[in-house]
């Protein structure tokens, strides 16, 4: 199989999707496809249609005709797959940096805090305008990558972990996001603070104005 169609498929398993749910979603035949997808005989997408796909799978539509395919500008939000450190390697062989962000609980009966890693945000070299992020499994007990991934970690904080809240990281899991958006959310955005524009990042994170006076001892 072209390394292409392994590259395209990987993607759609990085995404969580199926063959069915991609069809539906793009308006695509479903046996066409899955055809072009397993580079089975009768399997041919057309330049629009490929287009198509290329768009929904967040690719650069400047590479649909290239060998080499690249991932379109933006936040591409993947599961934690076996195909992952393939992929990785593929789009971005120079790694990046990676911030790791995980949810803290604390049980008040046992006196201990619980932490777990729901996801990390991938920051690729050379690549300003991608922020990967990563979603791991609930079963999953290990903190972020594994280290041959060469995404490693920036660190936020003395343990090289950032909890951006429950708002915070709701929004990281469902929400639609831009690359400011995210950077503003894990408190990487290099502005000039304003009450206004403090304000509005805040805002962004689902943090109420109530809240920031509570945790400054002004209610």
């Amino acid at each position: 199989m072209s390394d292409d169609k392994k590259i395209l498929q990987a993607i759609v398993e990085l995404r969580g999707e199926s063959v069915l749910g991609l069809a539906i979603k793009t308006g695509l035949d479903q046996a066409n496809l899955s055809r072009f997808l397993r580079n089975r005989p009768g399997g041919y997408l057309g330049y629009e249609k490929l287009i198509t796909l290329y768009r929904f799978l967040g690719l650069n539509l400047n590479t649909v005709e290239d060998e080499k395919k690249e991932l379109a500008g933006g936040v591409h939000r993947w599961f934690f797959k076996p195909v992952l450190e393939e992929v990785l390697s593929y789009f971005f062989p120079e790694g990046g940096k990676r911030i790791d962000c995980i949810r803290e609980s604390f049980d008040r009966q046992a006196g201990s805090m619980d932490i777990d890693n729901p996801l990390s945000v991938l920051y690729p070299h050379n690549h300003d305008d991608i922020r990967i992020i990563v979603l791991y499994p609930p079963e999953r007990s290990a903190i972020g990558l594994p280290e041959d991934y060469q995404f490693h970690h920036s660190p936020q904080d003395a343990r090289g972990m950032y909890s951006p809240g429950k708002a915070g990281l709701t929004r990281l899991i469902h929400s639609d996001l831009d690359v400011r958006e995210i950077d503003t959310i894990l408190g990487r955005t290099d502005k000039n603070w304003t009450w206004n524009t403090l304000g509005d990042a805040l805002d962004q994170m689902g943090i109420f104005p109530d809240e920031v006076a509570k945790k400054f001892g002004l209610d």
